[in-house]
């Protein structure tokens, strides 16, 4: 039985210090997630080093506790353009 109690408490706390749970609320992420969906996100430091297609979880300062999931389609020094036609990634001097 401690053996049992160990194995779990083990697997809580590397779950609590490397990966976070997250439910999927909405549809602005089909067909990768879907609402109602459970995720586990690996934390990283703030200074990660992200890439294009990547998928992210964050917060606003005025909802500290709404989470958003998204995926990254511009990195620094790009402009993204949406048209009815699709979603344009560019350098930043393109017009």
């Amino acid at each position: 039985m401690i053996n049992i109690f160990f194995l779990i408490s083990s697997i809580l706390s590397f779950q609590i210090c490397f990966f976070s749970p997250f439910m999927v609320d909405g549809p602005s992420m089909e067909p990768t997630f879907h609402g109602g969906e459970i995720i586990f996100v690996e934390r990283v430091a703030a200074e990660a080093t992200y890439r294009r297609g990547d998928l992210v979880v964050f917060s606003f300062a005025d909802k500290p506790d709404y989470y958003y999931v998204k995926r990254i389609i511009g990195l620094p020094g790009e402009t993204v353009k949406i048209i009815s036609d699709g979603v344009y990634v560019g350098a930043a001097s393109e017009s």
